[in-house]
């Protein structure tokens, strides 16, 4: 039998245009999502995390990344996966946790998912799961401004949490209480599994990681092998990956990309599907993570190649502005440009993104050939991360945040306790 969010999907999703469709979609499950409770509940567990938590993308990893941290701390924590109902395609991660669906009573119900679609997750949930508990979002967003689709959704939660301060000020305008800042504990995917994908001889060895998914015109992987091209064209002591993921529903991207780098026998292109241990080994293999993204909601994997001690070499701006500097990687120079992207999500001319300088990348990744500045700048990197995105000091922040018990028994007090929600 379809779901719910199977038959929106086709009967009117996909015949919208792409703006139009989101928006729509967003007020039409609003009007009939079951609404928290008015006043805030108390934080109490079990927390229950909703999400695409088997899903291979950066909001499936953000899901599993919290679940880890705080069921290491000892909390209880449970999950609900939207993976299938939210027609996320077959490219799941195997993760096992206490599934929480039908749960009713007291509780946390922690949204990992698109702020737009949190009536539709609601709605999944049903009434008696969202009922008497506190609904947190945990939002990322990757432009100066929400998009108006959000507003719906912003309405059916009782607090927000954004994992850089990009987000939470693109947020703030449109809610009446405090956006908190609480970055993903990256330190909780330092697992790894070894691969064999250096060529022979290779000096210098730079990856590139992006999924189609998340926006091929915002993550710029062109920009990416054409700052190679100028830096290493024909120099076979150095080699660029670029991983990419779902290239096979975006094929018009792909075959752009593959031809952008046809003239160079020195970049290398990974499509087969990995877990979150492969790609980890896949970092660690390399020496460099080179990204030219126009924006990022956080950049989670910088912060992971950061923490394994790797040189990041990213646009300097949005999300990953919080933890990238000169002193932990290489922020690339960047100019303000409007957000054109045609084809995509993020098709707001109104707002501005960055477009990276690809002469001062080159340059950069030419300086990176020396080894010993490898050293010096990834050891930087890793201690900066190591105690920046340590799971410990996620879960107390977490638990502060959020008013839950802390270490000694005492309860935490937190800002605005009672403001509230839409009422239907």
């Amino acid at each position: 039998m379809m779901t719910i969010a199977g038959l929106l999907h086709r009967f009117i999703w996909r015949h919208l245009p792409k703006g139009a469709r989101r928006v729509a979609l967003a007020y039409l499950t609003a009007a009939l999502s079951p609404t928290p409770e008015k006043l805030r509940p108390s934080s109490v567990e079990p927390i229950i995390v909703v999400g695409n938590l088997r899903t291979a993308s950066g909001l499936g990893m953000s899901a599993r990344l919290c679940i880890q941290a705080l069921q290491a701390a000892g909390m209880d924590v449970r999950g609900i996966d939207l993976s299938d109902k939210f027609l996320q395609g077959n490219q799941h991660i195997a993760f096992d946790l206490p599934d929480a669906t039908g749960h009713e009573g007291p509780g946390t119900l922690l949204l990992l998912i698109n702020a737009p679609v949190v009536p539709l997750a609601l709605m999944q949930l049903g009434k008696r799961v969202v009922a008497n508990k506190r609904v947190v979002g945990y939002f990322a967003w990757e432009l100066p401004l929400i998009s108006t689709d959000w507003t719906p959704g912003l309405k059916f939660v009782h607090d927000i949490i954004a994992p850089s301060r990009f987000t939470a000020d693109a947020i703030q305008p449109f809610v009446p209480y405090e956006v908190k800042v609480l970055a993903y504990p990256v330190h909780s995917i330092m697992e790894s599994q070894a691969t064999n994908f250096r060529p022979p001889n290779c000096r210098l060895l730079v990856l590139v990681m992006f999924n189609f998914g998340s926006g091929f015109v915002r993550k710029n992987p062109l920009a990416s092998i054409e700052a190679f091209k100028h830096a290493y064209e024909g120099n076979g002591e150095a080699h660029l990956i670029v991983k990419m993921q779902n290239g096979a529903s975006f094929p018009l991207e792909r075959r752009q990309l593959l031809q952008a780098a046809s003239t160079l026998s020195n970049v290398h292109f990974i499509e087969t599907e990995m877990d979150d241990t492969e790609l980890a080994g896949l970092m660690e293999e390399s020496d460099v993570l080179l990204s030219l993204h126009r924006s990022e909601g956080f950049g989670l994997t910088l912060a992971e190649a950061m923490l394994k001690g790797k040189c990041v070499v990213a646009t300097g701006w949005s999300g990953n502005h919080d933890y990238l500097s000169d002193a932990t990687g290489f922020p690339v120079p960047y100019r303000l440009v409007p957000a054109i992207d045609f084809d995509g999500n993020y098709h707001f001319p109104d707002q501005l993104w960055a477009e990276a300088d690809v002469e001062a990348a080159a340059e950069i990744l030419i300086t990176l050939m020396d080894s010993d500045l490898r050293k010096k700048v990834g050891s930087q990197a890793r201690r900066y991360a190591g105690a920046t995105f340590a799971p410990e000091r996620y879960v107390e922040d977490f638990s502060r945040i959020l008013g839950f018990q802390s270490v000694d028994g005492t309860n935490m007090v937190l800002a605005n306790p009672n403001h509230s929600v839409r009422t239907g």
